[in-house]
């Protein structure tokens, strides 16, 4: 990590094995004692952002890297931004699928929850092979998350 003037640049290796959503349509759901790993690894990322001071926003399954060996790496962190514990935000943003119920209401949230948010998600469809709101609808979908209504 460097900083250009008033850019912030992460540089990291190149992850060959592609994202976890090319992984999850080849075949079509992780197999669980790999899905255990490839989580746990998107925690201890989590965690290490939230050390930080940095919430993500944009957790989903296309910014979840591997490597060859799958090794987790994240990466776009366009809408990444230090967050204090103290602090909150109003930004929505994010991938609509993905987004926690506070920011699709639009109330102020603080940064690790809706990280973590994101990340049960990304497990769920891991280990499901689908999204837990049918997407083909944004409306409905929204409607869906609000209330908690999974598949």
């Amino acid at each position: 990590i460097f900083e250009i003037t008033h850019y912030t640049i992460f540089v990291t290796e190149y992850c060959d094995g592609g994202d976890l959503l090319r992984k999850i349509k080849k075949c079509k759901r992780v197999p669980e004692p790999e899905a255990k790993q490839i989580f746990r690894q998107l925690v201890e990322a989590l965690m290490y952002l939230q050390n930080c001071d940095i919430v993500h926003r944009d957790l989903k399954c296309e910014n979840v890297l591997l490597d060859r060996n799958e090794n987790v790496k994240l990466g776009d962190f366009g809408f990444a931004r230090y967050l204090k514990p103290n602090q909150k935000s109003s930004t929505f943003c994010g991938s609509r699928a993905y987004v926690a119920p506070e920011i699709l209401r639009a109330i102020a949230y603080s940064g690790p929850p809706v990280d973590i948010w994101s990340a049960g998600i990304v497990l769920y469809v891991m280990v499901t092979g689908v999204m837990p709101y049918d997407d083909r609808h944004p409306q409905k979908m929204v409607e869906r998350q609000l209330a908690h209504k999974i598949r």
